[in-house]
Parts: structure tokens; C-alpha cells; sequence
């Protein structure tokens, strides 16, 4: 991926979690906390507006600079684990964020700002940068995303509850003959690992990730599902549910589970769709006309616009 891409792909992030509700309750708390506490001697140093101005925009700069540390490790390593990623978050922000705090130090108590300064505040920087990502990823496990510094866990799609009995369905007809190898390949699968690269199944939304479904395996990508959609062409197929799109070639049998209708893939995986989708799988002949009634796809399909509107 180029250094454009990746920081294209990191504002990005930047710019989505600080639309975040959740974020800026963290945040307020956060900052609460150390006015209250008022660590490193700053309540004998700064009267209270400036205390809190002080707290303020401290916390403001480092979380700016955490986030974005994040977003980087998440857009260059999205298959890195957890531990991994906070760990390179922490020694990619800890400089940095060591000449915000030395900054306000400056700014506020009247400390020369000099590289000697932002080295000597360093270990300091980076075990708060190691707090506030802990401190992130503790209010994702109450709260839901909070969109903080931490890089947020890739987790693996829900188990699927299990299933109710549903009739038989029907064997799906034979697929369609494959592409001209001359054929364009879907942009998306540039994204993907070399050992990745297949015919493809499925994208699923999961929080700001994207994890595209090939017969050779899944990948998470950092994208907005409209925009891998849209990469997705020429390969046919419908987005079935707002967090789904399936490849038509990709589905072996279809049935109406009452009002929704359930997909199965090949390799066995199931895909919900949504109520307000299946009329249009209806009229492109993924489902029977007949509510409950097993059905498989036929052939031919949505595609092109109607394939990917969402």
C-alpha cells in the first residue's frame, strides 16, 4: 500500500472517530479526572480555569496524535493482533506526544521547550499513551466503540445463532461459466494478500473494517462497505442486508425464512437478508415468489447498479 494510500485511509479513521459520541464522553471524563487529581504538581502551579484549560488541550493534542498513530498501525497491519497493535501505537506516538506535553509544559508552566525537555517527558508520554488506550479499549468493552486511542480488535463475524428447521433447498443450477481470463479482476482484490486473492464471496461490515470473504479466505480491510462495493465490479452481485454483499456466483441455495430470507454460500456460510431487501432478490430470481418455500439462485441477477445500491 503507498504512503498516500495509508495516510488517505488514516485521516480517514482520524476524521470517523471523532464523529464519535462516545469518544468525546471518554474524553470528558478523562479530562475530569486529571483536573480532579491535578497530577505532577500542576494544582499548585495553575490556578483552576487554567487548570483546566491546561488538561484540556493537553489531552486534545495527545488523543489527536494517538488516534491517528492508531489509525496507521491499523491501516498497514490490519491482521495484527491486539497486543501488537497498542504496542506499536504507544512507540509510534510516544515521541510525538512527549512534544505535545512538553508544549503545554512551555506554554502553561513556563519549561523551556528544547529536545533535552521532550526526552526527559518521554517515559511519561508513553506510559500516558499506554493508559489512554487502555483506557479506550476498557470503554469499547462497556460502552461500544468508543473511537479512542486504541486500535480497535479485529474480531472474527459473530458465531450464527443456530439454525431453525427450514425445508430443503433446492440444489442451485450449475455456475455460470468463469470469466475470460483476459477478464478484469475486481479492484478490491489489490487490497487483498496474494494467498487471498480468489473468487469472491462475500464483504461484511465489522466497526470501520471491511472483511472481504474469497474462496481462498478473509481478509479485513480499513474501507466503508459502499466504497468496497463499489470495487467490486465486474464480479455480479447484491448487497443483501446493510452490513452484507454477496457475490451471486458465491451463493449455492436461497429461502424465505418468513418475512427475510437466509443465503448459503459455498463452504457452508449463511447470510441473513434483510427485510427491505428481499423484494429485489425476489424480482432478480435469488428467492422463490412464495413465502417459506425452498428456493435456490437462478441464474442471471443484479449487477452493475442495482447489484451494489445499498
Amino acid at each position: 500500500m503507498s504512503l498516500s494510500r495509508t495516510m488517505h485511509l488514516a485521516l480517514r479513521e482520524l476524521r470517523t472517530r471523532l464523529r464519535s459520541g462516545r469518544l468525546w464522553m471518554t474524553f470528558a471524563c478523562t479530562v475530569a479526572l486529571f483536573c480532579v487529581a491535578k497530577p505532577f504538581g500542576t494544582g499548585d502551579q495553575l490556578p483552576p480555569a487554567a487548570l483546566i484549560a491546561f488538561w484540556t488541550l493537553l489531552h486534545a493534542g495527545c488523543w489527536s496524535v494517538g488516534i491517528l498513530c492508531g489509525a496507521l498501525v491499523g491501516a498497514l497491519r490490519p491482521q495484527s493482533q491486539l497486543v501488537e497493535r497498542v504496542a506499536l501505537t504507544v512507540a509510534i506516538a510516544a515521541l510525538p506526544i512527549s512534544s505535545v506535553v512538553a508544549g503545554m509544559r512551555s506554554l502553561f508552566l513556563d519549561s523551556p521547550f528544547t529536545p533535552s525537555a521532550v526526552l526527559a517527558v518521554l517515559p511519561i508520554s508513553a506510559g500516558l499513551t499506554l493508559i489512554l488506550a487502555v483506557n479506550a479499549r476498557a470503554a469499547t468493552t462497556l460502552l461500544g466503540d468508543a473511537g479512542g486511542l486504541g486500535p480497535r480488535e479485529a474480531s472474527a463475524p459473530p458465531a450464527p445463532p443456530p439454525p431453525v428447521p427450514l425445508p430443503a433447498a433446492a440444489a442451485a443450477p450449475p455456475p455460470e461459466a468463469p470469466p475470460a481470463p483476459d477478464a478484469p479482476a475486481a479492484r478490491i482484490l489489490e487490497r487483498l494478500s496474494p494467498e487471498r486473492r480468489g473468487a469472491l464471496r462475500r464483504l461484511s461490515m465489522q466497526d470501520h473494517y471491511v472483511q472481504v470473504a474469497t474462496d481462498r479466505g478473509t481478509e479485513l480491510v480499513l474501507l466503508r462497505l459502499g466504497d468496497a462495493i463499489a470495487e467490486c465490479d465486474p464480479v455480479e452481485g447484491l448487497q443483501v442486508h446493510r452490513s452484507h454483499w454477496v457475490a451471486r456466483a458465491a451463493v449455492v441455495a436461497a429461502w424465505r425464512d418468513g418475512d427475510r430470507a437466509v443465503l448459503e454460500l459455498a463452504g457452508g456460510e449463511r447470510i441473513p437478508v434483510s427485510r427491505g431487501r428481499v423484494q429485489a432478490l425476489r424480482e432478480a430470481g435469488w428467492l422463490p415468489g412464495r413465502a417459506g418455500g425452498p428456493g435456490a439462485g437462478a441464474a442471471g441477477g443484479l449487477s452493475g447498479p442495482e447489484g451494489s445500491s445499498r
